[in-house]
């Protein structure tokens, strides 16, 4: 889309009210659309698309993540509180 504006990572993580960090892991996720490359070392997300996802946020809607299929990410086992053995 020509003359649409590209925001930064650390505008678009404001806008969203999160850190650097945690928009990224989200990105890494897929909770958030991938940015597009503006030189070799940053990349750009489109101005629309942050305002879609706050859009969709304030609806109630989660953007990116398939509520059925949503499963616990990997991770450390949870144990039994009981046996102390893991699940």
């Amino acid at each position: 889309m020509a003359g649409e504006r590209l925001l930064r990572p650390k505008m678009a993580a404001e806008r969203l009210g999160m850190s650097i960090r945690t928009f990224y892991r989200e990105v890494s996720l897929g909770n958030l659309p991938r940015g597009i490359p503006i030189t070799d070392r940053t990349q750009g997300w489109r101005e629309t698309a942050i305002d879609r996802i706050i859009a969709d946020r304030e609806a109630g809607i989660r953007s990116g993540v398939n509520v059925e299929t949503e499963k616990r990410r990997p991770g450390r086992p949870r144990k039994n509180p009981i046996s102390g053995v893991a699940d």
